[in-house]
């Protein structure tokens, strides 16, 4: 019994830190972004990056050139990230000029047990712990998840968030964009 209790403790430790880091990382991160009125100056070129997806084959960032990409880095065991994926797979259908991009930064068989379970139609590409370092380049300093960037035509980000999407927020901000 006390070992099941020490044990709990532990897990609750974690999870607490892991909570803490990640509204540091958040709140520091919001700092920098603008107020949801302001208009956002380009923020960065879209880094360059290779991956497999869930069928093996590569996929270059640069292999979405020419339309806009919406690119959500996330992971199974991420709650925020799992919980916001209903909603990256309503835009994927609702915006024909967008393209949904996941990037798990998680193996393949953990996104195959994770799709089995929450099926999504959008591209899954698998990027292990190589995605950490992907997600920094495309602005996320803080390293928590979920992150996504907003790409246009041209491969430059035009918006980040960081933390779960809320469905009234991103809607405005891609309407506005994609017009």
């Amino acid at each position: 019994m006390t070992n099941s209790l020490n044990k709990l403790g532990h897990a609750a430790a974690f999870i607490a830190l892991v909570v803490i880091a990640g509204g540091l990382g958040f709140f520091s991160y919001k700092a920098g972004q603008p107020s949801p009125g302001e208009q956002a100056e380009p923020l960065a070129t879209a880094a360059s990056f290779e991956l497999p997806d869930m069928n093996g084959n590569r996929v270059r960032g640069e292999d979405f050139r020419g339309q806009w990409l919406l690119l959500n880095f996330w992971a199974t065991w991420c709650p925020p990230c799992v919980e916001e994926m209903p909603l990256l797979e309503k835009i994927s259908g609702q915006y024909p000029s967008l393209t949904v991009v996941g990037l798990a930064l998680d193996d393949k068989a953990a996104v195959s047990d994770f799709i089995r379970r929450l099926p999504v139609t959008f591209p899954l590409l698998i990027a292990e712990a190589n995605g950490s370092q992907i997600a920094r380049q495309y602005g996320n300093n803080a390293g928590a998840l979920p992150f996504t960037a907003l790409v246009n035509p041209d491969g430059i980000i035009v918006r980040r968030w960081l933390g779960p999407l809320k469905a009234g927020e991103i809607d405005g901000q891609l309407a506005e964009h994609l017009r």
